[in-house]
């Protein structure tokens, strides 16, 4: 599964309708529906999440990733060690990863790398999954959908 910072995970690009997941992935193994209104759905078997937020008309705007075959720049970035994440921080393939939250109690912490659209999970000194994100206007609230990569 190759990451496409911005645009999407493989077949899967951010914008996608819940039906065209669907043709691309098949049924989701379950689903459930979040208090905000948004919907979840996970593909346990591929080691993936698909979220639909209700303030985005339920289009795909989040992909979290839970398999160590997610890929960027042929990079593997789930279950590396979280001195390794920190590294490629640190080379210049996470440009401006920041640990963003240490949650002591939890024993886990979230890095966020702002300038690509990816979010990281780590507990127990790995990462545990990675989430990708669409682009955001400078406000950080309206969505820059990619456009059809397949329509030229």
């Amino acid at each position: 599964m190759e990451v496409n910072p911005f645009i999407g995970v493989d077949g899967l690009v951010f914008g996608m309708s819940r039906k065209a997941v669907a043709v691309v992935l098949g049924p989701p193994g379950s689903q459930r529906r979040e208090s905000c209104g948004d919907e979840i759905w996970d593909y346990a078997q591929l080691g993936l999440t698909c979220g639909f937020a209700d303030d985005d008309e339920y289009l795909l705007g989040s992909i979290t990733l839970r398999t160590s075959e997610a890929r960027f720049h042929g990079v593997s970035l789930v279950e590396v060690p979280e001195r390794e994440l920190v590294r490629l921080g640190k080379s210049g393939l996470l440009p401006g990863l920041l640990l963003e939250e240490d949650l002591p109690d939890l024993q886990a912490r979230n890095y966020e790398c702002e300038s690509l659209g990816l979010g990281f999970w780590v507990t127990d000194g790995h990462v545990q999954n990675m989430t990708v994100y669409p682009e955001y206007d400078q406000s950080g609230e309206r969505v820059l959908w990619p456009r059809n990569l397949g329509s030229d």
